[in-house]
């Protein structure tokens, strides 16, 4: 702090401010003598003579709206009138609670001071474009399917709770999961508390087998009272009953038209389902659903696959393209903790013509002080695979969850989940390619023949090849069609095999079989493309389209020997066009199949079960006339590491909010966006990055560095100095396009939400069209505090 009327020796200035919070109390005397005991008796007095003069009461004012660039506001305090910007403001706050609550000289002379206030502006600047970049938080697969419709009544409900007597509220609208009641005396109710509503006024003119109480959960109490004094606060169902939101569902459906409606928490419930329809399409994560039993991973039953971790797979394949997946998954599981970041390292190399795996987690690695072996034995032999990984427990209170959010009926609920009842744990994999290429040991590192024995313990066993179930996030499907019941003799070939495999067709549709073989002949595998011959059809001579067909195999039973079969291409016009009229001649005697597909069922509760698990956090890049901005950020577990590291990175959720601006932000460069960001406004291509922080305490501004085009040896050298001196925290970023609007995946909701709000749905259509890209964020923090330090090869 400067003196603008006194001067005192500059060496003196930091005794004054280190006495200034002891000044006028008890402790002073002590604290002087422990701070000025070494100083001579004239400075020692001139101390106290500074100190003296700064906490004297001063009388003048304060106008900043001469000299400000912000918005200048008026400020009382006490007796005093102050015309302060929003800088002024927070400097006037702290120091006057540093003199002791008094305005003084030395409040005047610090908020006057200029270099004082260009310290409090750049960390108010910095603070303000934080605010800048919030978005609101979209929580995947905690949001019900139906429209949370609200309808504006009053109505009288008994509320109780242990520590509250019953007393009766009156609602302020209604919806199927929860309501705005109207609480006297102001304060009555709790935010967080847990309390039995009873809707006697609502039930009593229906049929209504249970008592109508229920409980319910409060999420939100206004902080300023109603012109009548009463205080509104929101509430959540919390009792899981399908009973009372069916009877909800209709009562508000019967007096829609008597009441005033409200569906604005449509366009959210809507909007959520679209991102998260575009989320299964282009994340990078690799959902594998498999059974636990004793912590040994018994059975690696499902994956989820989309265009890009399809690809993925192709790793996992051995020599004669079976997947060994259930090895890798088998070997490590007992390794990876539940819902924690971790990372898989695996080598794929050839011994004797066949395909072998060494696969370890990386923490396991350098435990075992196994790291560079097992790089440098890569490098020599294999292929290598980093992937993040994170595994989850599939409990039963989540699938009771999954149940209540996303199903209307409870019987509805038990026949989509059906097909997972046997998963109790699901594993996500995503593949770091560009780690990949850092992990190259230094040429003058040599692999022992000790170490290249040791490494053999991190052999993956080679199982009895698994049929995993391969399935695509995409809902269409030709078993989806309608299907006839239709037995006849089929005869199955593959170009690999001499074998012919007998079986029988089930049902049909127009594209695609449902048949059952007499024994599994063939070792097929989800994905083979099959020839199908009917040979009961040669009557039909040259129309019969089922001769030497190519079919692909969709969907494997192995208990019951059934296969799912469809066309590999559905634009054949003779196929389509002979099971049409083949269906046509035989109406009267053909019955439809017109149970639930295990097959679709099973896609549909897999999609909604990586959902619910979205292992990271993501946000969307939209497009508009001004340019690009961003908007939702996409979380299912408010604890993942990804949301806590964000969050530690000056970004604190505020009312369901959170800023991007650390991950997108970058004032060094013009526009003021890290580069990857950059090039994806300018051209729309997908991108991959990495941000790496470096955290200090206090600090203002957080350093840190995009890997886009950036050079290896500085990143190392960046990243050592972190470890070294600071916190370092990173976050890798998967910018992907959205090339397509997926409207049709709401279309019912979207006509229902037309009728009663047409700019609703207007503006559903603008999100939809808006919307330009997805950024995946994954938390690789972990990765570089093993490995941050280590001596690799660069090219570069």
């Amino acid at each position: 702090m400067v003196s603008n009327t006194a001067k005192l020796d500059p060496k003196l200035r930091k005794f004054v401010d280190l006495l200034i919070p002891y000044y006028n109390k008890s402790t002073f005397p002590l604290a002087f003598d422990k701070t000025c005991s070494r100083l001579t008796k004239p400075q020692q007095f001139s101390i106290k003579g500074e100190l003296a003069r700064l906490f004297k009461p001063f009388q003048r004012s304060i106008d900043m709206s001469t000299f400000s660039e912000y918005d200048v506001s008026e400020f009382n305090w006490g007796d005093k009138r102050f015309y302060l910007d929003p800088v002024g403001k927070r400097m006037f706050v702290l120091e006057v609670e540093k003199f002791g609550n008094q305005y003084t000289e030395g409040v005047y002379e610090a908020i006057t001071d200029p270099a004082q206030y260009q310290e409090y502006e750049k960390q108010y600047k910095y603070e303000q474009a934080i605010k800048e970049y919030e978005v609101p938080m979209t929580v995947l697969g905690r949001t019900t399917r139906r429209l949370e419709e609200r309808i504006y009544l009053s109505k009288p409900v008994i509320v109780s709770a242990p520590d509250l007597e019953p007393t009766e509220l009156f609602t302020s609208n209604i919806s199927r999961s929860g309501c705005q009641l109207k609480v006297e005396p102001f304060g009555l109710i709790k935010l967080g508390q847990t309390i039995q509503v009873n809707f006697h006024s609502l039930t009593r003119d229906y049929t209504f087998d249970c008592e109508p109480t229920f409980e319910y959960k409060v999420m939100f109490t206004s902080n300023k009272p109603e012109p009548d004094g009463s205080q509104k606060i929101g509430i959540a169902l919390k009792s899981d009953s399908f009973d009372w939101a069916s009877f909800l569902d209709g009562y508000i459906t019967e007096n829609r038209a008597r009441f005033k409606v409200d569906i604005a928490n449509a366009k959210d419930l809507a909007e959520s389902r679209l991102i998260e329809d575009h989320l299964l399409k282009q994340t990078h994560w690799l959902p594998i659903f498999i059974s636990v039993k004793d912590n040994q991973a018994t059975a690696v039953r499902h994956c989820l696959t989309n265009e890009f971790t399809k690809q993925e797979l192709t790793f996992f394949e051995d020599e004669r393209k079976a997947q060994r997946l259930h090895s890798i998954i088998y070997a490590n599981w007992p390794q990876l903790p539940l819902a924690q970041n971790e990372t898989l390292l695996a080598i794929k190399f050839i011994r004797q013509d066949k395909v072998v795996f060494l696969s370890a987690t990386l923490s396991e690695l350098q435990q075992k002080d196994l790291l560079m072996p097992f790089l440098a034995f890569a490098k020599k032999h294999g292929t290598l695979a980093v992937f993040s990984v994170k595994a989850f427990a599939i409990a039963p209170e989540d699938i009771h969850t999954i149940k209540y959010n996303w199903y209307s009926s409870e019987e509805d609920a038990n026949t989509a989940l059906e097909p997972i009842n046997n998963l109790t744990h699901c594993v996500m994999l995503q593949r770091l390619t560009e780690h990949e290429k850092l992990l190259v040991p230094p040429a003058k590192y040599q692999l022992t023949a000790e170490n290249t024995q040791k490494l053999t313990s991190l052999m993956a066993p080679r199982l009895k090849v698994a049929n995993i179930s391969i399935l695509s996030v995409e809902p269409q499907c030709a078993r989806q069609e309608i299907r006839y019941f239709y037995q006849t003799r089929l005869a199955l070939t593959h170009q690999k095999y001499s074998d012919t495999m007998a079986c029988t067709s089930m049902d049909m549709s127009t594209c695609g079989l449902k048949v059952r073989a007499s024994t599994m002949s063939l070792p097929l595998v989800q994905g083979d493309v099959v020839q199908v011959t009917a040979s009961d059809f040669i009557k039909f001579g040259e129309a019969n389209a089922l001769n030497k067909t190519l079919y692909r195999v969709v969907g494997i039973n192995l208990e019951s020997m059934d296969l799912h079969l469809e066309l590999v291409d559905p634009q054949q016009e003779k196929v389509v066009g002979f099971m049409q009229k083949l269906f046509e001649s035989n109406a009267e005697r053909l019955k439809v199949n017109d149970k639930y597909d295990k097959f679709v069922l099973l896609q549909r509760a897999l999609r909604t079960l990586f959902i619910n698990f979205y292992p990271s956090i993501g946000y969307g890049i939209f497009k508009n006339r001004q340019g690009f901005y961003f908007d939702r950020l996409l979380v299912a577990d408010y604890k993942t590491q990804e949301l806590k590291t964000l969050t530690k990175l000056q970004s604190p959720v505020n009312k369901n909010r959170i800023s991007v601006f650390q991950i997108i932000h970058d004032d060094k460069r013009k526009p003021p966006l890290i580069r990857s960001i950059d090039l994806f406004s300018r051209n729309g291509k997908a991108i991959q990055d990495e941000l790496i922080f470096q955290i200090q305490p206090n600090q203002v501004d957080i350093p840190k560095q995009s890997r886009a085009g950036a050079n290896v040896r500085n990143i190392q050298h960046f990243i050592r100095q972190t470890l070294n001196k600071a916190q370092l925290s990173s976050l890798w970023l998967n910018i992907l396009p959205v090339g397509e609007s997926n409207l049709a995946q709401i279309d019912q909701q979207l006509n229902y939400i037309r009728q009663f709000n047409p700019h609703k749905a207007e503006e559903i259509e603008k999100f939809s069209d808006s919307l330009a890209g997805l950024v995946e964020v994954v938390d690789t923090s972990h990765f570089w505090h093993q490995v941050g330090e280590l001596e690799f090869e660069y090219n570069n």
